[in-house]
C-alpha cells in the first residue's frame, strides 16, 4: 500500500520540480551550516586576528623600547671599553701622545712627593695589532710614594705596563732611585 502510494505521487511530480526542491534543500542547508557552523568560527578568527595584530603591534613597540635601552647600555659599555683601551690618551693622536705621557707623569710625580728625574721616549715598535710606545722613566722618592706614584700611573695612563724595571736605595738620604721601562699599547690604526 505504502509502495503504491509513493507511485502516484511520483507520477503526479515533474522531475523539474523534484531537482528544484532538492535544489533549494540544498541552498537550505548550506545556508544554515554558514550561519550556524562556519560564520561563529570566522568572527572569532577575525577577532584573534584583530587582538593578535593589536598585542603584536603592543609587542613590537615595547621591543623597540627595549632596543633603544639595549642601545643605551651598549653605547655605555662601548665607552667603558674605549676608555679601558685607551685610557686618557682615547681622543689623542698619536703624535701628542709623547707630550701626554710626559705630563701626566710630571703631574703625578709632583702629587705624589716623587722627584721625577727624567722621561725619554724610545722608538715605537708594534706588537701583533698595537703600536707600542715606549718610555724610559727614573724617578726617585720614598719607597712609598714610588709604590703609590706606581699605582697612580698605572690608573691614569692605562694601559701602560712596566715592561722593566731597576730600584736601587740611596744611603745618603733614604730615598730610592727607580728606573723603569713603560710602555703604552694602542690598536693601529688601519689606513683609509
Amino acid at each position: 500500500m505504502k509502495l503504491d502510494q509513493l507511485e502516484r505521487i511520483e507520477a503526479q511530480v515533474r522531475p523539474e520540480a523534484l531537482r528544484l526542491l532538492l535544489g533549494v534543500i540544498l541552498i537550505l542547508l548550506l545556508v544554515a551550516g554558514y550561519l550556524y557552523l562556519l560564520k561563529p568560527s570566522l568572527t572569532r578568527y577575525h577577532e584573534l586576528a584583530e587582538g593578535w595584530s593589536a598585542d603584536a603591534l603592543l609587542t613590537a613597540e615595547q621591543s623597540a623600547v627595549a632596543t633603544d635601552g639595549e642601545i643605551a647600555r651598549l653605547e655605555q659599555e662601548l665607552r667603558a671599553l674605549d676608555e679601558r683601551l685607551y685610557g686618557g690618551q682615547s681622543q689623542l693622536p698619536v703624535e701628542q701622545i709623547e707630550s701626554h705621557v710626559i705630563e701626566q707623569l710630571d703631574h703625578l710625580s709632583a702629587s705624589r712627593e716623587v722627584q721625577l728625574v727624567s722621561v725619554a721616549p724610545g722608538d715605537p715598535g708594534e706588537v701583533l695589532s698595537f703600536d707600542e710606545l715606549p718610555f724610559d722613566v727614573q724617578v726617585n722618592g720614598d719607597y712609598f710614594a714610588l709604590f703609590e706614584w706606581l699605582g697612580a700611573v698605572e690608573e691614569e695612563l692605562r694601559p701602560m705596563i712596566v715592561k722593566r724595571f731597576e730600584m736601587a736605595p740611596q744611603a745618603q738620604n733614604g730615598s730610592v732611585d727607580m728606573k723603569l721601562l713603560l710602555v703604552s699599547y694602542r690598536p693601529r690604526e688601519e689606513a683609509p
